[in-house]
């Protein structure tokens, strides 16, 4: 394994090879800050592995580099690699979906690792503190595992996707993986209406409470810190129905402003065919076990109560590609 804490180091790397497909995991710590903070940037290729240090090398001088991208779940690492300047690729295919296409019922990578490779993973260093300098033997040896297995895995999957000629679903069901690294970023103040305590509260309350997640919201944003160490739940619903009062000035003048917000409504649930709807169910049900192949992957289920409304299964992106190629007799004979 090649520690890589030097931009010298990190251009050497670049220079010297020129891999056609390379595999990437990250680790970062997702507790004491507003965002999730990048810790670490595991990189594996045909043979070799690189660990490099975010914190103390500029990771957008990797844009372009190397050929075909694997990840596992790759969603958070893409993010949080992106906001570290560097571009996800333009082909990036993902483990965790060549999972759920293959059928398998456990997706998390290290219990793929156990089923698949038959190799058990310590998980103890999964939550260690990954911003800490020097890193532990027992981390470093942690995360170099993980990508190396990640490689393995790849070319099992590889092997048993074209057995099945599901390659361009592999590739198609990938790209949504990035995108929703995208979404993401769209961050916003937690709604109240998920707040147990506050369900049976009076729109006065509700006002109050939104007034104070907004604030906290914005405090913890300005402090870098996560939104519970500004106050947790439990207290917003309390200052929300006025058991607690705030200290802060800035609190006070928020909740002093707040007017009743009523419960958001619910959009009234189209009509939709309850036995067509469950003669999709049957459908999935049947091609999943044939395959065998996730539900979700067959045929989502958004999809299927949008039909059951009424709606050509054949105007839904998600039913467009692969799917549309592979599954369009049979589910015509379903819808029919």
């Amino acid at each position: 394994m090649t520690w890589i804490d030097r931009q010298d180091d990190l251009k050497n790397l670049i220079h010297d090879v020129q891999p056609d497909a390379l595999w990437i995991d990250t680790e970062y710590d997702n507790q004491r800050y507003f965002s999730p903070r990048l810790a670490l940037v595991q990189i594996a290729w045909s043979s070799g592995v690189a660990v490099l240090d975010p914190l103390e090398v500029d990771l957008s001088i990797l844009n372009g580099w190397g050929g075909a991208w694997y990840s596992h779940d790759g969603t958070h690492d893409w993010l949080l690699l992106a906001q570290a300047g560097w571009r996800p690729p333009s082909t990036c295919l993902d483990t965790q979906i060549a999972a759920r296409l293959l059928g398998y019922e456990r997706f998390g990578l290290a219990a793929l690792v156990e089923d698949v490779l038959g190799v058990a993973i310590d998980k103890t260093e999964q939550r260690s503190d990954w911003l800490r300098r020097p890193l532990t033997d027992q981390q470093r040896h942690y995360a170099e595992g993980d990508v190396v297995h990640l490689r393995s895995l790849t070319a099992v999957f590889e092997e048993a996707l074209r057995a099945k000629a599901l390659e361009t679903a592999w590739a198609e069901e990938s790209a949504h993986v990035l995108a929703r690294g995208e979404r993401l970023l769209e961050r916003q103040p937690k709604a109240f209406t998920k707040i147990k305590d506050l369900r049976r509260a009076r729109p006065e309350v509700w006002g109050r409470a939104q007034a104070i997640l907004a604030w906290r919201f914005e405090q913890a944003k300005a402090q870098n810190i996560p939104e519970f160490r500004v106050m947790n739940d439990h207290l917003v619903a309390r200052m929300a129905w006025g058991k607690i009062r705030p200290r802060e000035r800035s609190l006070a003048l928020a909740l002093k402003a707040a007017e009743p917000c009523p419960w958001p409504a619910r959009p009234e649930p189209k009509e939709r065919s309850k036995k067509l709807e469950k003669a999709l169910k049957a459908w999935r049900q049947e091609q999943a076990e044939a395959l065998p192949m996730d539900l979700s992957m067959v045929l989502p289920t958004r999809c299927i109560e949008r039909i059951a409304q009424g709606e050509d299964w054949r105007s839904l992106d998600e039913l467009a590609g692969w799917r549309s190629e592979r599954f369009a007799d049979s589910l015509d004979q379903a819808v029919s």
